[in-house]
């Protein structure tokens, strides 16, 4: 480590896709100290790590990021929240974010830390909710084009990949996915993602015989179902990027979606949208994007690459980082 390098703390619960790709990315250009949250048991492992550091950069608002950003704030670092998903994001009727502990965090994170990154303007907005004169900035998510690319010809699948718990599988509207294949016999309906059990049971037993369930699949296997399937499905009630959804466009998927969230940024005007969210009409769009002529695929990626790259993330995070330690942000 040299001494005039910018030491980073970062802080996260989950190594998901997208957490990974930023501490890579920092990796690069930083000294990065790592540190999980597994609960209050890890406390003075981020203290220690704050010390060290020079900022501390947490993705998404919870109990870590409030340790680290008090922390930092006690000792004179500085601190940058990532954020802009269901952390923040209010759906009442499933309930999620709605309780008080939850408020009193987020308003104690966004008045003490230096700097709010978002992942979409649908983030930014629910994060100007709260007032706070802080530095606010959208730095969409990346997808690496050189890795998620069309391959072979596409087949009459509609593929559409989530999981996680019962209010997750409602929110990215999974059921209705797998009741539109009721509609459409001649094309496959394929969902990938890790489910309870209770609940990929109650699907299969609403499930057509055109509907395969492929449960967890590694990156390799993800990316050879998008380059089968003509059609990506997110029909859900939010989203606060969507990255599957543009991973598979970037494979060439014509994605079939809702208005909600982040969504539109991110499809723009190379998908379809259904303005009722219900299995027939979910159907009827699917059908249309798979006999749309194969334009629509080249113009799926192309917004990828034009808007969403790898590339343009990292930049925009150097840039930011650098910014806050020099005082210039």
């Amino acid at each position: 480590m040299t001494d005039n390098r910018i030491r980073i703390c970062f802080i996260y619960i989950s190594l998901s896709k997208f957490v990974k790709d930023d501490l890579e990315i920092l990796n690069r250009h930083f000294d990065v100290v790592p540190v999980q949250w597994r609960g209050k048991r890890d406390v003075l492992k981020i203290l220690k790590a704050v010390l060290k550091s020079d900022i501390t950069f947490s993705w998404f608002v919870g109990d870590h990021s409030l340790t680290g950003v008090l922390f930092s704030k006690i000792f004179g670092k500085k601190s940058i929240i990532v954020t802009g998903g269901n952390d923040i994001i209010k759906i009442p009727e499933i309930s999620i974010n709605e309780d008080m502990k939850g408020k009193i965090t987020k308003k104690v994170v966004f008045s003490f830390t230096d700097a709010i990154i978002t992942f979409s303007m649908d983030g930014k907005k629910a994060v100007e909710k709260f007032n706070f004169n802080k530095y606010l900035d959208v730095v969409y998510l990346g997808i690496d084009t050189k890795k998620f690319i069309p391959r072979g010809e596409k087949e009459n699948i509609a593929f559409t990949v989530g999981g996680g718990t019962e209010k997750n599988v409602i929110r990215k509207g999974i059921p209705i996915f797998v009741d539109a294949a009721k509609y459409s016999q001649e094309i496959k309906f394929i969902h990938a993602g890790k489910l309870p059990k209770q609940i990929t049971e109650s699907l299969k037993k609403r499930a057509a015989p055109n509907v395969l369930f492929l449960g967890f699949l590694s990156e390799e296997e993800l990316i050879r179902n998008y380059q089968r399937a003509k059609v990506y499905v997110q029909v859900s009630r939010h989203e606060g990027f969507g990255l599957s959804m543009a991973e598979a466009m970037a494979c060439g998927c014509i994605p079939v979606v809702t208005h909600e969230g982040a969504i539109p940024e991110v499809v723009g005007d190379a998908g379809f949208y259904v303005d009722r969210c219900d299995a027939e009409t979910v159907a009827r769009e699917i059908a249309m994007a798979m006999n749309s002529p194969k334009e629509c695929q080249r113009r799926s990626r192309e917004r990828i690459e034009k808007y969403f790259s790898m590339e343009k993330r990292e930049r925009k995070l150097v840039k930011l980082i650098e910014g806050i330690i020099s005082g210039d942000i």
